[in-house]
C-alpha cells in the first residue's frame, strides 16, 4: 500500500468541507431541487468543488433562486445527472452573462416529476461557449423580431450590425478572435448559415463597411430561452414583446 503524502489528506478534507455547505447554498435550493439525492450529488462534487470557486456557484444558486420565485416558487425536481453537470460547469462561470445562463438552464431543468433530462443538449452546448459567444447569442435572441410560420417553426430576422456595434456587444475589437467565435456560434448551429463577418469586406480591411450577422437560428433561440429559465418558447418571447405573428396562425395572436 502506497502511503498518502501529507497533502492528501488535506486535499480529503477540503472535498468533504466543499460537500457540505452545498444544501444550504441559495436557502437551501439544491436540496429542494434534488430532493432526497442531494446528499449524494454533494459527495459526488464535493472533490470537483474543493477546486471551482464556490463564490461562482453560489452566485448562480442565488439567480436560480430568484428565477422560481417569479415563477411562485413551485414544486420541483432536476434529474441528478443534469444537475451535476450544470452545477459543474456553472461553478467555473465568471461572467455575469454566463452566470445567468447557467442559473436560467438549472430553472428551466426543473419539472414536477424530476424526470426531463432535454435540457442535456443545451447545457453540452453552454459549456463550450466563451464569453464572448454568450454575449453574442444574447443580443442576437433578445434583439431580433421572431415569427411563427405556418408549420409552428419560430424564426428570427435581424439587422446586421456596424462593425463599431459588434466590438461593444462583445467587449473586443480582435477582428480575428471575432471571426473566429461567430464562425463557432454559426458551426454550432446557434445562428443562422447567413450570420458572420463577410469575408472579402475582412480581406479588404474596408471596416467602415464591414456589418455582422447576429441572426440566432431555431436551435439558438430554444437554448436562449431554456438558459433564462422558461420552457414555453412562444410565452417567453411574447413576454419579450419581440414576437411577430403569422396571419395564418390558428391561434389568435397576442393582444
Amino acid at each position: 500500500m502506497v502511503p498518502l503524502t501529507p497533502e492528501q489528506p488535506a486535499a480529503a478534507t477540503a472535498a468533504l468541507t466543499a460537500a457540505r455547505p452545498l444544501a444550504s447554498m441559495a436557502g437551501g435550493l439544491l436540496e429542494r431541487l434534488f430532493g432526497p439525492a442531494t446528499s449524494d450529488v454533494g459527495k459526488y462534487l464535493g472533490a470537483r468543488l474543493a477546486l471551482c470557486y464556490s463564490a461562482n456557484l453560489e452566485s448562480v444558486l442565488e439567480k436560480s433562486r430568484a428565477l422560481l420565485l417569479e415563477k411562485g416558487n413551485p414544486d420541483v425536481r432536476v434529474p441528478p445527472r443534469l444537475g451535476i453537470l450544470i452545477i459543474d460547469q456553472g461553478s467555473w462561470a465568471e461572467d455575469e452573462i454566463l452566470q445567468g445562463m447557467w442559473a436560467g438552464l438549472l430553472v428551466s431543468s426543473a419539472t414536477p416529476d424530476g424526470q426531463d433530462d432535454s435540457n442535456l443538449m443545451f447545457a453540452d452546448l453552454l459549456s463550450g461557449l466563451s464569453v464572448v459567444q454568450a454575449r453574442i447569442l444574447e443580443h442576437g435572441c433578445a434583439n431580433a423580431k421572431k415569427a411563427l410560420s405556418d408549420t409552428g417553426v419560430l424564426t428570427a430576422s435581424l439587422e446586421d450590425v456596424p462593425f463599431a456595434t459588434l466590438t461593444k456587444i462583445a467587449g473586443t475589437t480582435d477582428i480575428p478572435r471575432l471571426d473566429r467565435e461567430l464562425n463557432h456560434l454559426r458551426t454550432l448551429g446557434l445562428l443562422d448559415a447567413r450570420s458572420g463577418l463577410p469575408s472579402h469586406l475582412m480581406a479588404s480591411r474596408n471596416f467602415e463597411q464591414l456589418r455582422a450577422g447576429l441572426t440566432p437560428s431555431g436551435l439558438g433561440l430554444q437554448m436562449y430561452a431554456r438558459c433564462k429559465g422558461a420552457r414555453d418558447l412562444l410565452e417567453f418571447y411574447d413576454q419579450a414583446a419581440t414576437m411577430t405573428w403569422s396571419k395564418r396562425d390558428k391561434k389568435d395572436p397576442p393582444a
